[in-house]
């Protein structure tokens, strides 16, 4: 899965609330229910970081990450 740089630079530019609105939207999309309420910032930072990159490693280290918040809960 690519993303559109473009797009992705714009997310990345949300803080953290809003980011994590859209990425709790996009996750329900696909039938995830993710938590309303963000992850720590250090968890997201992680995530930031992840969304940084294009490749499919990328995209499995973020479902990784979304996979570890979501058990913590």
């Amino acid at each position: 899965m690519k993303f559109d740089p473009t797009m992705m630079q714009a997310l990345l530019a949300l803080d953290d609330a809003t980011l994590w609105k859209k990425i709790a939207e996009i996750a329900a999309q696909g039938g995830i229910t993710l938590s309303k309420t963000p992850p720590p910032p250090a968890e997201m930072a992680k995530l930031r970081a992840l969304m940084q990159g294009s490749g499919q490693a990328d995209v499995a280290g973020a479902m990784q990450t979304l996979a570890r918040y979501r058990q913590k809960r």
